[in-house]
């Protein structure tokens, strides 16, 4: 009967609502059942607009992808000023893609929240590639299954302030040294690189590329040919005076 049903009355939302808006961290990897979120959107659009929201002060999303749901991440939209976000995927082979249409709604509603600083994506697809040019603040960005390409490495280039890019299992359809054909890339701030990729991904990304304040480079334990080295150093000499080599 309806006596059964879960139910926030005042006093109970009351407390809730003094916990709730304390929060500035939160991990969705489990699912709200479908009467608690029925309640708790009843409650919250109940507000008035001058009343703090539920989860106002989150700062740190985490999503696991295949663990939690839309609605339950719904839950928790009313942050102000969202810094860091990650998205987990722990599936693995053809298990990923299981999560791509969900991955695509989180991004276009969360992902591209512009006060994101600091993201981390384990990305469904090797051909599902967001665009981060609406995120400007971006300070450090960490990537897992990308399939790179000329013209997402250039979108990322408008993240003026990114610092920190490490791109792992990274991947390129097609010949990469004929598609990436255009100028320089730039790079201003960013003091750390992790590429790992094959050697001509790698070195067609530096040789295309411009860090002036670069420090650390690292391949995620993949060698260089003593080719691809020279290369990449004699550019590096030149383009990146900070790197300690």
């Amino acid at each position: 009967g309806d006596d059964q049903q879960p139910s926030f009355t005042d006093e109970r939302w009351a407390a809730f609502m003094t916990l709730a808006t304390k929060v500035t961290s939160v991990v969705c990897e489990s699912k709200f059942s479908e009467d608690f979120i029925i309640l708790f959107g009843k409650r919250r659009n109940s507000l008035g607009p001058l009343e703090d929201r539920p989860f106002q002060r989150v700062w740190k999303l985490t999503v696991v992808l295949g663990e939690t749901d839309w609605w339950t991440v719904f839950l928790i939209r009313d942050f102000v000023a969202l810094y860091s976000y990650r998205l987990c995927n722990r599936g693995t082979g053809n298990q990923r893609s299981k999560y791509t249409d969900f991955f695509s709604l989180l991004w276009e509603v969360v992902g591209k929240t512009p006060t994101i600083t600091d993201l981390e994506m384990d990305l469904p697809t090797f051909d599902y590639i967001p665009s981060l040019t609406s995120i400007s603040k971006l300070r450090s960005l960490s990537c897992r299954c990308l399939d790179i390409s000329y013209a997402w490495w250039m979108g990322l280039s408008w993240c003026k302030q990114l610092k920190e890019l490490r791109l792992e299992e990274t991947s390129s359809a097609g010949d990469i040294e004929e598609s990436w054909i255009g100028d320089a890339v730039t790079f201003p701030a960013l003091r750390i690189l992790l590429l790992d990729a094959r050697e001509e991904i790698s070195t067609v990304i530096i040789l295309n590329s411009r860090f002036s304040a670069l420090e650390h480079l690292s391949f995620g334990g993949r060698c260089l040919s003593a080719d691809g080295m020279e290369r990449a150093r004699i550019h590096l000499n030149e383009s990146s005076p900070h790197l300690r080599v």
